[in-house]
């Protein structure tokens, strides 16, 4: 990662996920068929420490990110024409809408988010002189305690229409937080009210490809706690009408290539899910015998749509806090490290498999394939091994997910030795000497 000299950086854990999204935004504003401009995301990325070595599973995060970005523009657009003038942006982190987009006069935009992010972004803003093209107020607070109370003492009026955008953070919080969030913002809303959010389902946490990600997210505090199965009966217990849009769908509209994570044909039945949801019929249903003292916000008996994403007994390391596909999920086809069958015991396969072992060498191409999955050049030459992953641009986060690949496929823990300074040749004389120990 690279900072300027002296300038403080964003906080860790998921506020970082900020700069990868930002650094997506950049560069498709940066495209001639351009879905939207965002001059502030590259500055942005910049001042907070541009994330290096962005792996294969974080370039194809990058597609979802460009078009959800598209899609809750069009939607905010939409809201605001339609008569609401209170918008409110939970958990905003590195979002520039305030700045972008052209708002109706009499616009208030409430961005919130951590109190630590919330004084990054205002100080690298008003070091680019950036002038919002709305009435902007940020409120410091934590989604997961009394976040409301700040946001009606910054102005927000609940008697009047407001458009909610929630991006980027459902799938953070455990179900209980994000059935209180969801209350809370429900209670607030009045009729004319409009609600844009995004969620995942299990199916799509669990997906093979995914896992690396996942290993990522939670190394750096950023897991994903939760998954919502019918975002359509999940939001109408707290009087919401919504409609969902597949991302396959919105990506032929908007004249781009299906991304391979949201193609059926490659996924199956995981989904990322992009909600547009409306107030327009009564008030908020939700349960008034349990009430949190913390935040006010009643406790709906709407929760159990909201799925613990480490619930299910068959799913989870009973020694590990991580997301793990239960062997008979992961998908033969994935572009995942994995033995050819020709070198693999036919007669031991199925042992293999649920230790999540291989009996394959442990070779150069091996590495290489590790190392192009995190984000190296692949016109870079073999003499790169001999290179350590400091020379290479291969942050920490890039190393864990390259020790969780080995340990996945090979068995073996070479996390604490995939230092700055260590090469991938010493990587691979470590995994072959433990290969040898163990028999493998």
């Amino acid at each position: 990662m690279t900072r300027p000299t002296g300038e403080p950086g964003l906080p860790t854990g998921v506020s970082r996920t900020a700069v990868v999204i930002a650094q997506a935004r950049e560069a498709e504003s940066a495209r001639p068929d351009r879905l939207f401009d965002d001059p502030l995301a590259g500055p942005l990325a910049g001042a907070a420490g541009r994330i290096a070595g962005i792996s294969e599973a974080g370039r194809r995060a990058g597609e979802h990110f460009v078009l959800r970005t598209r899609f809750f523009d069009d939607r905010l657009r939409e809201a605001v024409a339609a008569g609401p003038r209170q918008v409110v942006l939970l958990a905003a982190g590195l979002d520039t809408r305030a700045f972008r987009l052209d708002w109706p006069e009499g616009t208030r935009l409430f961005e919130v988010d951590l109190p630590d992010l919330i004084s990054f972004k205002e100080r690298a803003l008003a070091d680019r002189g950036a002038r919002p093209a709305c009435d902007r107020t940020v409120v410091a607070a934590d989604l997961r305690g009394d976040w409301s109370s700040p946001l009606l003492a910054a102005g927000l009026d609940p008697a009047g229409p407001i458009a909610w955008l929630i991006e980027g953070v459902l799938m953070y919080l455990t179900p209980g937080d994000g059935a209180r969030l969801l209350g809370r913002v429900s209670e607030l809303s009045s009729l004319g009210s409009r609600l844009a959010v995004e969620h995942v389902n299990r199916a799509y946490a669990e997906l093979p490809q995914m896992r690396p990600a996942m290993s990522r997210l939670t190394s750096t505090q950023a897991a994903w706690r939760s998954t919502v199965e019918d975002p359509r009966a999940w939001l109408a217990g707290y009087g919401w009408r919504a409609s969902v849009t597949h991302q396959a769908d919105l990506a032929r509209e908007l004249g781009r290539p299906v991304p391979a994570m949201a193609d059926p044909g490659v996924v199956g039945p995981a989904r990322i899910w992009l909600v547009d949801a409306r107030r327009d019929d009564g008030r908020y249903p939700g349960s008034p015998t349990r009430t949190s003292h913390d935040t006010g916000a009643h406790l709906s008996d709407t929760a159990p749509y909201f799925r613990d994403i480490h619930s299910h007994p068959r799913d989870i390391d009973p020694h590990s806090h991580d997301i793990r596909p239960h062997p008979r999920d992961i998908d033969p086809h994935s572009h995942d490290i994995r033995p050819h069958p020709r070198d693999i015991d036919p007669h031991s396969r199925d042992t293999d498999r649920r230790q999540g072992t291989t009996t394959m060498p442990f070779t150069d191409q091996n590495v290489r394939e590790l190392l192009l999955a995190v984000g190296l050049d692949p016109a870079t030459g073999d003499d790169a091994l001999e290179l350590s992953f400091d020379e290479l641009d291969l942050d920490s986060l890039a190393r864990v997910e390259i020790a969780t690949q080995i340990q996945d496929r090979f068995g073996v823990d070479v996390e604490e030795q995939l230092t700055a300074e260590a090469t991938p040749s010493l990587m691979r004389e470590l995994v072959t000497e433990r290969l040898a120990a163990t028999g493998a």
